[in-house]
């Protein structure tokens, strides 16, 4: 009897654990009872259940929500299959950048708000709604860089405390408009005496001249 009982635990408990975990991920949230075996830094994302798997193609990070991600797998060990999110999020401002060619990596002094210098980086133009340029939008509508960076997907911050990275994924494959067109990385420094915040493309991180 006690086998019996072992047996029945032993086949119950995954599917259990299983099903809870794949309803939370089809309504866009992570998973309970999984381990993530992948790197941060790697665009596939591996989780490992008792039994069963979840593989995530993601777009700048791990943190990311799922809706973002390019592609997500789940089902057993030896076999999974692809699920499909549909959603439609379309953000109040669209913005298009225009990266430079050829760039030299030195940021450049974009303008200054409550006390913060904010740069550009390999950035030839941020333009919002393709006519007006960001820091006038903003301007315009009383709209403040930090409450910008709060609808971001926070994606690293440095051990020391130096600095947080902020990105937008822009389009992907389950949004039909993000914040801009090809995505967007800002850097925001956190030192004494120095709050200043770097804006530059979707691929940009932590450079050795930042936050000096």
């Amino acid at each position: 009897m006690l086998k019996k009982i072992i047996v029945l635990l032993i086949i119950l408990i995954p599917l259990i654990l299983g099903i809870i975990d794949y309803k939370r991920v089809v309504n866009n949230e992570f998973p309970l009872f999984m381990i993530r075996v992948s790197d941060n830094n790697s665009n596939f994302q591996n989780y490992i259940g008792l039994g069963y798997k979840l593989k995530r193609k993601v777009n700048v990070s791990y943190q990311e929500p799922l809706y973002l991600d390019d592609e997500i797998k789940f089902g057993l060990w030896f076999f999974t299959w692809k699920l499909n999110y549909y959603t439609l999020i379309n953000y109040l401002y669209t913005i298009k950048t225009i990266e430079t060619k050829d760039c030299d990596r030195n940021p450049k002094y974009y303008y200054t708000e409550d006390n913060q210098d904010i740069y550009t980086y390999c950035l030839d133009s941020i333009l919002v709604n393709n006519d007006i340029d960001l820091k006038d939008y903003f301007k315009n509508n009383n709209i403040k860089f930090n409450n910008f960076i709060e609808g971001l997907i926070f994606t690293e911050e440095a051990k020391n405390g130096k600095y947080k990275i902020y990105k937008d994924t822009g389009k992907t494959t389950n949004i039909s408009t993000g914040f801009t067109n090809k995505g967007l990385t800002i850097l925001k420094c956190n030192v004494s005496g120095n709050k200043n915040m770097y804006i530059g493309p979707k691929w940009m991180n932590y450079e050795n001249g930042f936050c000096q």
